[in-house]
């Protein structure tokens, strides 16, 4: 059976810099597994970080995965849990 992942991004836009930054929680069968700590990158960049964080831990089947986008105001809540 497959496992249940689901991603949690958080994108930060910095209006001062011009510059999109983004941040993955990763859950699988609903526990958590990893954060990926502050990353740049725009439009669906997350994707590719959550897939990197997924691989560096030994998933390797990326077509069922659940992605949960939210647009953060400051840069501190694009850390907050």
């Amino acid at each position: 059976m497959q496992d249940q992942i689901v991603v949690h991004a958080k994108l930060w836009f910095n209006r001062n810099q011009g510059n999109t930054y983004h941040l993955v929680d990763i859950y699988v069968d609903q526990e958590f597994l990893c954060s990926s700590g502050m990353h740049y990158g725009y439009g669906t960049s997350y994707e590719q970080t959550a897939r990197k964080e997924l691989a560096i831990r030994g998933y390797t089947d990326f077509r069922n995965i659940l992605y949960l986008v939210a647009n953060v105001e400051r840069r501190k809540d694009l850390c907050v849990g």
